[in-house]
């Protein structure tokens, strides 16, 4: 508790701080390794530079730094339990537009609690796994970063109000790269820029992908399932695509949880 209550402490005094110190880092590049190895990856000289030119501490760090910034009300703990993976704190932040709820996963490392990992339950980001999988992308992959520079293009686009134009855009990115988490935030925010444009079953599918794989970020996947309900539940379309989210979200408790909410 002492550990996640200085890291808010952080947050709320200084915008410029550091959190690199606070970020199991080694078991990261361990994973990394072992997963290029694994697959029989000749990129060791790639690893060093990719590790050296986009450091996890550094991406961390920047995620703090940004609640920071839009840190506009409370900022708490609301929820704390252990798992296999380690000790769990849920924080919430009130920034401009909406509460950020943030997963900790703290790891006691030689001595030391270090954060070894954080989920986002408003952007589906998974840190470790996200940066994990870029680095074997970004490593192995050459057309990894023709897809980049289209995804940049699209929040180019996106930021000019040209949301129809980066929805297309973002179609022509392959699969295997536009289902990452990373490349799935954007869509997200593009395509909900778009619902008055877009049919209900590409709205439907939007969530599904969006849903299906962030599966395993528990936050994630209810706060958009809610929002599903929210756009669905009492809509006459609501019964075609009922099915289909409670497949996703697999938890009834959940699903009566939130289909009470609605009657209210």
């Amino acid at each position: 508790m002492k550990f996640s209550e200085n890291l808010i402490s952080k947050i709320k005094s200084n915008k410029n701080q550091k959190y690199d110190n606070f970020i199991n880092v080694i078991d990261v590049l361990k994973r990394i390794d072992h997963i290029s190895d694994s697959l029989k990856l000749d990129n060791k000289v790639d690893r060093k530079i990719f590790n050296s030119k986009y450091r996890y501490e550094r991406k961390c760090s920047e995620y703090f730094q940004n609640l920071s910034k839009k840190l506009k009300g409370k900022i708490k703990i609301t929820n704390s339990f252990k798992s296999k993976k380690g000790i769990h704190f849920i924080i919430c932040s009130e920034l401009t537009n909406l509460v950020e709820v943030t997963e900790l996963i703290l790891i006691d490392k030689d001595g030391q609690i270090k954060i070894d990992n954080f989920l986002s339950y408003s952007t589906g980001l998974d840190m470790k796994e996200n940066y994990i999988s870029y680095a074997i992308l970004k490593t192995n992959d050459p057309s990894f970063n023709f897809s980049n520079r289209k995804l940049e293009k699209c929040l180019n686009l996106s930021k000019q109000g040209y949301n129809k134009e980066a929805y297309e855009l973002y179609k022509t990115i392959p699969s295997k790269h536009a289902t990452t988490s990373n490349f799935l935030i954007v869509k997200y925010q593009i395509f909900r820029n778009l619902f008055d444009d877009l049919s209900s079953d590409e709205i439907v599918e939007n969530y599904e992908e969006l849903i299906g794989f962030n599966y395993e970020n528990k936050g994630f996947r209810y706060s958009k399932g809610w929002e599903y309900y929210k756009i669905f539940g009492q809509d006459s379309l609501a019964n075609k695509y009922r099915d289909s989210i409670n497949i996703l979200i697999k938890d009834e408790y959940f699903i009566k949880k939130i289909e009470s909410f609605k009657k209210n």
